[in-house]
């Protein structure tokens, strides 16, 4: 797992809207980053009227201080943020609105200033968005969302399902905006997120280079709990999340809730700061809607994948026994081995397909080779060795988190007697270090 070093940097973006509340291009623009502490609350969900946060940053400069200030009075200024973050240099947008209110202050006793800023997304299309017009037979949907997104300067037009028929006869379309698109396709999920609007079916999901698995080696905490109509978890801030995407969860404490899910709801909320210890948790809402979902996820070709930094996970939960590089009996290790006790689940690392899946192979008895095709421009291979049984056979296509095998003791086993798992990746047929995929092991 890689979630180490939280970092995020935040861009304001300070200026006037014309009449009309048109964003015009910014009077100043100031960037900081994590050595300033952020205490966040962030959340983003379908069915809000948008998404909201408050973040409260500690001792910003003063002169920074002054350019965020919001005069009331002043309809016309806007305050734009844009806060990127995440872990190490990989840090994604985790949220982009306008300011609803800005204010500094010291607590009594204290002697760090706070800068509270509360931000909406798709402010304008919310508060001013306005539609009038009227459309012939036969207009695409999406021909009508991109008229009404063409006038919005903080919101673009993201995923739009294809069961949304033509229009029958010509129409006309009169008010606010998101009451509009309520009101005639109301049985649709219309939200807006990370300044997108998407348009959903029940079962649709956005697609996405690949199906995030959740699991504790990805930053689960505890267990996933089953509501009435939804399942909820808390996992180590994950900030590449977005609403309506296909997740997949994987709990030892709790399979019967394993299953792939709908992403409907999440909020960020905790610390990143380089002084103050402090804990940054994303709670997470789940759905299964009503029916297996319809699979719309992207399809990479075989030799172009590009899993995502936290895309791989760990094979199996247990503690490595030996490294990677280790001098053994007079040969280099080549891989990871993790002390499996006999029939411990091991699960595939990454999607890709099975090439191997057979015992008798030398050194590793029985074994599964999985082929994930080309990442970063080299062929990607795992390895899983000392296996007992296979769950997979040659050919078939597995995803992240899918159970392959059974651990064991077979093969070249050392030490001798002691069941274990043997993971090796190989880059173009040479080993290297499993942890570049999967972090620190």
């Amino acid at each position: 797992m890689l979630k180490f070093n939280r970092n995020y940097t935040c861009k304001f973006e300070i200026g006037r809207a014309e009449s009309g509340l048109r964003i015009l291009e910014p009077d100043e623009t100031y960037t900081i980053d994590s050595k300033i502490t952020l205490v966040l609350d962030i959340n983003r969900n379908l069915f809000s009227s948008a998404n909201t946060a408050v973040f409260r940053f500690y001792n910003l400069s003063p002169e920074l201080q002054a350019s965020l200030w919001r005069d009331p009075m002043q309809e016309t200024k806007y305050v734009k943020i844009t806060l990127n973050a995440g872990y190490g240099q990989v840090m994604p947008v985790v949220f982009t609105g306008l300011a609803t209110q800005i204010s500094t202050y010291r607590q009594s006793g204290g002697t760090d200033f706070i800068t509270e800023i509360q931000a909406s997304e798709a402010a304008f299309l919310y508060q001013y968005g306005f539609v009038n017009m009227t459309l012939a037979e036969d207009t695409k949907f999406k021909d009508f969302l991109n008229t009404i997104m063409d006038n919005q300067p903080d919101c673009e037009l993201g995923f739009v399902t294809d069961k949304i028929q033509n229009l029958k006869k010509d129409t006309s379309f009169y008010g606010q905006t998101m009451d509009v698109l309520n009101n005639e396709y109301g049985q649709y999920q219309i939200f807006i997120d990370n300044g997108q609007m998407h348009v959903l079916a029940e079962n649709d999901v956005i697609p996405t280079d690949e199906i995030y698995v959740i699991t504790a080696q990805s930053g689960l905490l505890g267990s996933p709990r089953r509501m009435d109509y939804t399942v909820e978890l808390d996992m180590l801030f994950e900030p590449g999340l977005i609403n309506g995407q296909k997740v997949k969860v994987l709990s030892d404490s709790m399979p019967w809730l394993n299953n792939d899910y709908k992403v409907i709801g999440f909020n960020h909320k905790g610390i990143i700061s380089p002084t103050v210890n402090g804990t940054l948790i994303t709670h997470v809402t789940l759905s299964l809607g009503e029916g297996i979902f319809n699979d719309l996820t992207k399809t990479s070709k075989d030799e172009d994948v590009k899993p995502s930094q936290f895309g791989w996970i760990k094979p199996v939960n247990d503690a490595p026994t030996g490294r990677f590089g280790e001098t053994r009996t007079g040969h280099t290790h080549k891989g990871i081995d993790y002390g499996s006790n006999m029939n411990t689940t091991v699960r595939a690392a990454y999607k890709g397909k099975v090439v191997t899946a057979k015992s008798g192979i030398s050194g590793f008895g029985t074994a599964v080779y999985i082929d994930h095709g080309k990442i970063n421009g080299v062929n990607v291979v795992s390895i899983y060795g000392h296996l007992n049984k296979c769950l997979v056979s040659e050919g078939e296509i597995v995803t992240t988190g899918q159970a392959i095998a059974l651990s064991g003791n077979t093969g070249t086993s050392i030490p001798p007697g002691a069941p274990h798992l043997h993971f090796q990746i190989n880059e173009n047929g040479t080993a290297v270090n499993p942890t570049k995929y999967i972090g620190g092991s």
